[in-house]
């Protein structure tokens, strides 16, 4: 939601000339309460700025941080964007094979849903 706003906040501060420069809440990142997000993606339509994305992204090994923008520390709750990287030890390590999972089986390890009958009955 607050990402939401803020786009539409750029594109009024664009018809204004206003800074690019945006502040998402974040809960924990520099210790300011405040976190620096970066453009992502621009959406430009008849050469207007539609709207704008802004985003933190990391890129880490395991000794360390190698490239990152916005706030590489900042706590994110992904939720349904990590579901397929969730499933993927699943694959690697064989228990999908060993298991016979079929692709609508492994379907429901990557995807979100509510447990309703059409996604239990084909694990029953």
């Amino acid at each position: 939601m607050a990402l939401a706003r803020e786009t539409h906040a750029r594109a009024d501060g664009a018809r204004r000339g206003d800074s690019t420069r945006f502040q998402t809440s974040g809960n924990q990142g520099n210790g300011t309460g405040m976190t620096d997000a970066t453009p992502i993606a621009r959406v430009i339509r008849g050469g207007f700025e539609e709207c704008l994305h802004l985003g933190h992204a990391v890129v880490a090994r395991p000794d360390g941080v190698i490239a990152a923008f916005g706030d590489p520390w900042l706590t994110v709750l992904p939720r349904s964007a990590c579901k397929m990287i969730q499933a993927l030890p699943l694959v690697e390590s064989g228990a999908a094979d060993a298991f016979g999972l079929e692709p609508e089986r492994l379907a429901l390890a990557c995807a979100s849903h509510l447990g309703q009958e059409i996604h239990v009955s084909s694990i029953r």
